[in-house]
């Protein structure tokens, strides 16, 4: 057993000894007054004993941790900085890409709604159309009406004037049956056509969607950034405070604050393997 080994044994055998002392003394008359003190300079003498005997202990674990240190920071911070650099680019590919697919996705999705209303259009116009034949085909009902009754009107003889009655109602009657077809046949069209409008709806073009890698979590964040520090408020000089301005920015993405302009970047965090 070294010198080391057994110096550590005489404390253990007078440390608690010592403290169990202290805390049953008891001091009620002077001897015992001027015994405390004594026994408190050998406590402290004892203490003095106990850190000398340690200070070189610990120097020289401290000088250790400190090259251990030293060596783990030739290597931890470069290969941190690499990893946050391969991370924060695949993240902002991924962003790029996802917003890309955005954007892909709202022109095909305008193209169908355009593609949409045009044949929504088209069907409007031909109801419109068949609308007009049976406008049309009203009014030219009506003209010949009036003709017939001028031409009764003017005739004289009252036999003539009566065989085109006769003549000009059965016409009217004849007339009356195909413009009620034409109207039923052009209402049917119609309401075909409505149907046929009610209906029409064009699908968007497929968009590729963005890479997804499986050893990268990619979530965007807020970056807060001065534009104005004379109107910035105090509170958020710090940079705690401009961390936890991010977050609140990320919670809710209405917030605004005078003198500051948030971007929305992303933030990728590598898995492992």
């Amino acid at each position: 057993m070294n010198t080391i080994q057994l110096q550590e044994q005489d404390f253990e055998k007078e440390v608690p000894t010592l403290a169990l002392e202290a805390q049953n003394f008891i001091v009620s008359n002077d001897r015992q007054y001027h015994e405390a003190v004594e026994r408190a300079n050998i406590c402290k003498a004892k203490l003095n004993a106990v850190i000398e005997f340690f200070r070189p202990l610990k120097e020289s674990t401290h000088k250790a941790w400190k090259d251990v240190l030293a060596k783990e920071n030739m290597f931890a911070p470069r290969l941190e900085s690499a990893k946050k650099l391969y991370t924060q680019k695949a993240a902002d590919y991924q962003l790029k890409k996802q917003r890309e697919q955005e954007e892909k996705e709202r022109i095909a999705r305008e193209k169908a709604e355009a593609i949409e209303n045009k044949r929504k259009a088209d069907i409007q116009a031909k109801i419109d159309e068949e609308n007009k034949k049976i406008e049309d085909a009203r009014k030219a009902e009506e003209k010949l009406r009036a003709e017939e009754a001028a031409k009764i009107k003017a005739t004289k003889d009252k036999a003539a004037r009566e065989t085109m009655e006769l003549e000009a109602e059965e016409r009217r009657k004849v007339q009356a049956i195909k413009d009620e077809q034409a109207r039923v046949d052009a209402l049917q069209k119609t309401e075909k056509l409505e149907e046929k409008k009610d209906t029409v709806y064009v699908s968007p073009r497929s968009v590729q969607q963005a890479p997804r890698a499986s050893g990268l979590s990619v979530h965007t964040v807020w970056e807060a950034i001065v534009t104005d520090e004379s109107k910035v408020p105090l509170t958020w000089w710090s940079e705690i405070d401009l961390g936890r301005l991010k977050r609140a920015k990320t919670a809710d993405k209405t917030l605004e604050v005078p003198g500051i302009k948030f971007v929305e970047r992303a933030q990728g965090s590598a898995r492992g393997k």
